[in-house]
């Protein structure tokens, strides 16, 4: 009779275990890296930076994520590091490679960091190319790496930054106009409102989200709107960037 109860309550703990296992299994950390240059083509002497975006999309936090960049030893002088994160820090740095520690980043949590570096009065010119590498603990050593970020060495230019245009940028009322949006941050929704020429404010109910790339499009129809000149302001909810674009209603 014991054993016939202790095999029942075997049984029964195996039954339970079972029906929690996955719930524990899907706790896990999904982190996402990216990494961004803020100029494409820069002469020697020029002061640029890398940015660093770790978001945790899982259903548990990390425990130590550390992300390392790789540097080019006779081309890049690294001179300030900073973090929108008190308890972030610069673990290891070498001639090689820089790493941070951003330790605990907690589900649906982010963090970032901004790498400034000066390009060396002797550096050869050519492409850098890098991309990011974390590493966390918790759930076994998982890692995961950036999408490649690159510029040239070699003739200035200016800095790549957010952008929007519109096609066409002119018509009639009812046309319908696409604006195009490159280099937000990825997977960020934007919102938009118009301009009109008297100065009232369009209230709309046009939204996106950008792609993996930072980049994307929206498309307006221009019906009941009078002749005139009018911009459509696109606001980006996480990089809190405004773009304002120009068109005519003719």
């Amino acid at each position: 009779m014991h054993v016939l109860k202790r095999t029942r309550l075997l049984t029964l703990l195996l039954v339970l275990l079972a029906i929690l296992a996955p719930g524990v299994a899907s706790a896990t950390p999904e982190i996402r890296l990216w990494l961004w240059v803020n100029q494409e083509n820069v002469a020697r002497g020029t002061v640029l930076e890398y940015e660093v975006f770790v978001s945790n999309r899982g259903t548990s936090g990390t425990e130590r994520l550390e992300v390392t960049i790789p540097l080019q030893r006779r081309t890049m002088q690294v001179l300030t590091v900073r973090f929108d994160d008190k308890a972030s820090w610069v673990s290891a740095i070498s001639e090689d490679a820089i790493t941070m520690m951003f330790g605990k980043v907690a589900s649906n949590g982010s963090k970032r960091a901004w790498v400034v570096f000066r390009i060396k009065d002797d550096a050869p010119s050519g492409t850098i190319t890098a991309r990011a590498e974390a590493r966390w603990s918790g759930g076994g050593d998982i890692r995961v790496r950036s999408d490649d970020t690159a510029f040239y060495v070699g003739t200035a230019a200016p800095i790549s930054g957010p952008a929007a245009n519109v096609t066409p940028a002119s018509g009639s009322a009812g046309t319908l106009l696409t604006f195009a949006a490159q280099r937000l941050y990825p997977e960020e929704t934007l919102f938009t409102w118009v301009n009109a020429p008297d100065g009232k404010v369009l209230v709309t109910d046009l939204t996106g989200r950008t792609a993996k790339d930072g980049s994307a499009q929206l498309r307006y129809k221009t019906d009941g709107l009078a002749p005139g000149d009018y911009t459509m302001v696109i606001f980006s909810q996480v990089s809190k960037v405004t773009l304002v674009v120009p068109f005519r209603i003719t």
